[in-house]
């Protein structure tokens, strides 16, 4: 069991909760490195019917030093199993959060179907959520489209921070000829990402690691100016 998640564990045992939570109460779903920030699931009441209550979950990332919280998401299942007792159970593995080295930004992929993951961003210090899946998925989409390959939905993992806020993604799906072909392939594309621009900067189909990391540093490197010639305006003696 590593270290931050004996921290959680510690947390959640400290506030007197249970792998049930009450209403109005919170479970915690990461911590930074650092302790500065963690996230965390609520369970709000938004409306009684008769007997029934209705909840909502809202994900907020938490500022533990400034003691404050804005929402980045908001739960539902598969992450969020409803009890008929009114409590609720995270599923834990149906959330991944990742933490830039310097802690100024999250990114966390969140289980949204069965066989469905969306990958989002968060500036923390703009206190921001952008949704990064359409952009990491555009170009190995197109290359399908392109070559009428037919396809799953594509599975997105980060891979390292080539710089603080240059998150490196791989993105990878399987895809047959035809729809009726049994045959899968494998194909991959590595993604860098510029949080600064909120752009894609590179990609590398089918790349390893020193393929990918050459191409980076070439996209990541300004270009040497070129120097301007001195010329001679003297006519000499």
């Amino acid at each position: 069991m590593n270290k931050q998640v004996k921290i959680i564990i510690l947390m959640v045992l400290s506030l007197g909760f249970t792998m049930h939570a009450n209403a109005n109460q919170e479970v915690y779903l990461s911590i930074s490195p650092n302790l500065n920030y963690h996230v965390e699931v609520e369970q709000h009441v938004l409306r009684r019917f008769g007997k029934h209550i209705f909840y909502r979950y809202p994900i907020y990332l938490v500022n533990r030093q400034l003691h404050e919280k804005f929402q980045i998401q908001i739960g539902t299942p598969p992450l969020i199993h409803q009890t008929r007792r009114g409590t609720f159970i995270p599923h834990f593995h149906d959330i991944q959060c990742f933490w830039s080295p310097n802690e100024k930004y999250l990114i966390f992929k969140l289980k949204i179907f069965k066989f469905l993951w969306k990958t989002y961003l968060v500036q923390i210090g703009q206190r921001k959520t952008i949704d990064l899946t359409p952009q990491l998925e555009q170009a190995l989409i197109k290359k399908m489209e392109k070559n009428h390959w037919h396809c799953q939905d594509p599975d997105i993992q980060l891979l390292r921070w080539f710089k603080f806020n240059m998150p490196i993604f791989k993105i990878t799906d399987l895809y047959g000829t035809s729809p009726r072909n049994t045959s899968a392939y494998k194909i991959s594309d590595t993604i860098l990402y510029g949080i600064a621009k909120n752009k894609v900067l590179a990609n590398c189909f089918k790349c390893n690691f020193h393929e990918s990391q050459e191409k980076f540093i070439i996209a990541t490197t300004p270009p040497t100016p070129t120097p301007t010639p001195v010329t001679n305006n003297s006519n000499g003696s």
